[in-house]
């Protein structure tokens, strides 16, 4: 492969690593935002149900005995959310994620500085980009192999449905999605003869 076919090669993997990073980074980052609002919600129905008197919670229906029971259940979850949050550390893999982001993106736009007028990278460029490129990729924490394929596929799908939106911007992104599935549904039942060249 010649320098150039391997940049390109190198530009595109970096792009679609640095899609697989950012959205691994918001889904750690929901995940344990969704922990903190249960333990937070789980705690306040603690503190509610310990100090409220005695007739308010009887306009709820509730009785010390329920009362009890609520406190108890409320103790049981936030104790047990509390384990699995300190056990998978959703906020340090959001943050890993989050820094192969940073790292990432600085990269992509290394490439895209050093690209010339023909949108091609001159030999000159060619062994400083490689350079970095590999410096970069060995110091982000890796993707999850068991989710590589499946974050690949969401990425080309964007990808391809970026293009579809820029010669039909006024269709609904969840149309494109359907026609993009649809497409690929089709070739894959209707694959194309291969040439004489790809049978050799």
């Amino acid at each position: 492969m010649s320098a150039d076919g391997e940049l390109t090669r190198q530009y595109r993997v970096a792009r679609q690593t640095l899609a697989m990073h950012t959205f691994l980074r918001d889904h750690f980052t929901r995940l344990a935002t969704g922990t903190d609002a249960l333990i937070l919600s789980c705690s306040a129905i603690i503190c509610a149900a310990t100090f409220a008197r005695g007739d308010l919670l009887a306009r709820f229906g509730l009785s010390a005995d329920a009362t009890r029971d609520v406190t108890g259940a409320a103790s049981v979850a936030v104790f047990i959310i509390s384990i699995v949050a300190l056990r998978v550390d959703w906020k340090a893999c959001s943050a890993n994620h989050s820094e192969a982001a940073r790292k990432l993106t600085w990269l992509v736009a290394e490439f895209r500085r050093a690209k010339d007028g023909k949108d091609a990278w001159p030999p000159a460029q060619a062994e400083e980009l490689q350079r970095i490129y590999w410096e970069a990729m060995n110091s982000v924490v890796p993707i999850p192999s068991r989710k590589f394929a499946k974050l690949k596929a969401r990425y080309l799908r964007g990808a391809e449905v970026s293009k579809m939106l820029d010669s039909r911007p006024g269709c609904p992104v969840w149309f494109l999605r359907t026609v993009l599935l649809l497409r690929s549904i089709r070739s894959e039942r209707h694959p194309t003869s291969p040439t004489p060249e790809q049978t050799e």
